[in-house]
C-alpha cells in the first residue's frame, strides 16, 4: 500500500543513513514515499511535529535508543515497530513549540550568515585577484621594474 504524505509528516530513513529525517512542508502533500522511508505522523494535540523532528535528529537520548534497537548484524535497519518503542520526553505542547521555534529561528539565522560569508568570500577572491594580478601590485611592479627572484629571509624559533 502506497504511503501518501501530508503536511507535518516526518519522513525517516530506515536504511543506509538511518535516522536522517525531514518534516514535510505543505507543497509536498500528496507525494508517495519509497519502502526505504518510514512516515511518522504525530498526534499534533500532544506533540509538535517540528519538536519531534528535532528530537529525532539531535537528541542524544533518542539517537542512543535508535542505535541500540537497530544495531543488528552490523547493518542499521529501522522499522515502524522499533520507532514505536522509542521513549520520547514529554513536555507541555507550549514548551515544545517554544523550543522548536527557537531552534528553527537560530538555524535560519545561521543559514543567512553562511550566505553572507559565501558572498564575502566571492568578493574577497575578486579583490585579491584584482589587487594581486589585475591592475594592482604585480602589474605595477611588472611595468616599473624587472621582476627578479629574491629569496625571502626566514627565521625559525623554538619554544
Amino acid at each position: 500500500m502506497a504511503k501518501v504524505l501530508i503536511e507535518n509528516d516526518i519522513i525517516f530513513s530506515r536504511v543506509a543513513e538511518v535516522g536522517r529525517c525531514l518534516l514535510i512542508p505543505q507543497n509536498c502533500e500528496g507525494w508517495i514515499i519509497s519502502s526505504n522511508i518510514i512516515r511518522v505522523r504525530v498526534d499534533e494535540e500532544k506533540i509538535y511535529p517540528l519538536f519531534c523532528l528535532y528530537l529525532l535528529k539531535y537528541s542524544p537520548f533518542i539517537l542512543r535508543q535508535i542505535r541500540r534497537v537497530t544495531a543488528t548484524g552490523g547493518r542499521l535497519l529501522v522499522n515502524t515497530k522499533t520507532l514505536r518503542e522509542l521513549k520520547f520526553p514529554v513536555l507541555p505542547l507550549k514548551n515544545q513549540i517554544g523550543i522548536a521555534e527557537t531552534i528553527k529561528a537560530m538555524e535560519l539565522r545561521i543559514e543567512e550568515i553562511q550566505q553572507h560569508i559565501s558572498k564575502i568570500n566571492v568578493l574577497l577572491s575578486s579583490v585579491r585577484e584584482n589587487l594581486l594580478f589585475g591592475s594592482g601590485v604585480t602589474r605595477s611592479l611588472d611595468e616599473k621594474c624587472s621582476m627578479k627572484s629574491t629569496p625571502l629571509k626566514t627565521t625559525s624559533s623554538t619554544c
